[in-house]
């Protein structure tokens, strides 16, 4: 009996420390700032007014990872946030996950990451609002463009108004750097190819949803 309650009590010692262990590394997968935290900054932190490179709205720069390192008030970041201060009334609120990744880069100490190089094939053959380019405009395009705070004159978290701008013609050539259009993301960097693609497939294809 002794050696059968040793055993028991050496694996239940054993599964706490593993459970301490796992707790303990919360935080343990990577983040990439560029494709992680700088979306997030760009749209929902670096508008007219905001902590642009232009405005540096308390002395805070967010639109880049330099810039923001370069900041004695980047640990103010988290805090604002977690009170739910940031960003401001009025202006589209941080998701849940955003905040974790936010909360993930400062636990991690700021660090810009391992970006692993993307080389998957781009997949445009089936291009529709919901599938594919919703989450490319509430990433990149809603901190400016929304119902609330239209920016230029169109809000992007609805797919009637994607395709008014696409409509336009001011969604492709903004997204595309094009002359005589305003690049965007306003203080941020071109899309990747792919997410221009699949706007540009979209529009193609007769904005489905």
């Amino acid at each position: 009996m002794k050696k059968i309650f040793f055993i028991y009590s050496f694996l239940f010692v054993g599964v706490v420390f593993l459970l301490y262990q796992c707790r303990k590394d919360k935080y343990v997968i990577p983040v990439c700032y560029d494709t992680d935290i700088q979306p997030i900054f760009t749209s929902k932190c670096t508008m007219s007014g905001c902590h642009n490179s232009t405005d540096k709205a308390k002395d805070l720069d967010l639109s880049s990872y330099d810039a923001a390192m370069a900041s004695n008030k980047k640990d103010d970041i988290l805090k604002v946030i977690q009170k739910g201060e940031m960003p401001p009334s009025g202006y589209v609120p941080l998701t849940k996950e955003e905040k974790q990744l936010i909360t993930r880069w400062v636990e991690q100490g700021y660090t810009k990451g391992k970006c692993s190089d993307n080389n998957s094939t781009c997949d445009t053959s089936t291009v529709t609002y919901t599938n594919s380019l919703k989450s490319i405009f509430d990433t990149y395009c809603v901190g400016c463009h929304n119902s609330s705070n239209m920016g230029g004159g169109y809000a992007l978290d609805t797919y009637s108004g994607c395709v008014s701008c696409a409509n336009s013609g001011r969604l492709l050539g903004a997204v595309k750097w094009q002359t005589g259009y305003s690049a965007m993301p306003k203080n941020g960097s071109k899309l990747n190819d792919c997410a221009i693609a699949k706007i540009q497939k979209w529009i193609n294809s007769g904005k489905p949803n």
